[in-house]
C-alpha cells in the first residue's frame, strides 16, 4: 500500500512540474509573440504605412487562429475492437508476426500429417 501511495505522489509531482513548465512556456511564447509582432509591424510600416501593417498583422493572427481551430477539431481515428469469434484467431499486429504464425501452423500441420493415426 505504501508503494502505491509513493507512486501516486511521484505522478502528482511529475504532473505538477509538467503543468508549471507548460504555463511558464506559454507565458514566454506570448511575450515573444508580442515583441515579434511589434518588430514585424515596424518593418511593414516603414514600407507600406501603419494601416497596411496593422491589417496584415491582424490578418496573420486571424489566419493562425483559424488554423488552430481547424486542427482542434480534427479527431484521431479510433480503432474499434472486434469481438473475438470462437475458433478464429485474432489478427496479428505485424506482418512478420503473421508470417511466423503461418510458419508455426504449417509446421504443426506437417507433423500431424506425418504421425500415424491410431
Amino acid at each position: 500500500m505504501l508503494g502505491m501511495i509513493g507512486g501516486l505522489q511521484y505522478q502528482a509531482r511529475a504532473a505538477a512540474r509538467a503543468a508549471g513548465f507548460t504555463f511558464v512556456g506559454i507565458i514566454l511564447v506570448l511575450i515573444g509573440s508580442g515583441f515579434l509582432s511589434a518588430a514585424l509591424w515596424m518593418v511593414i510600416e516603414v514600407d507600406y504605412g501603419a494601416i497596411t501593417a496593422t491589417a496584415l498583422i491582424g490578418g496573420l493572427y486571424v489566419l493562425l487562429a483559424g488554423l488552430c481551430f481547424l486542427f482542434a477539431n480534427i479527431r484521431p481515428r479510433v480503432r474499434v475492437p472486434v469481438a473475438p469469434v470462437a475458433g478464429v484467431p485474432s489478427p496479428s499486429p505485424s506482418p512478420f508476426a503473421a508470417i511466423a504464425e503461418g510458419f508455426a501452423i504449417g509446421m504443426q500441420a506437417g507433423r500431424a500429417a506425418r504421425t500415424p493415426k491410431q
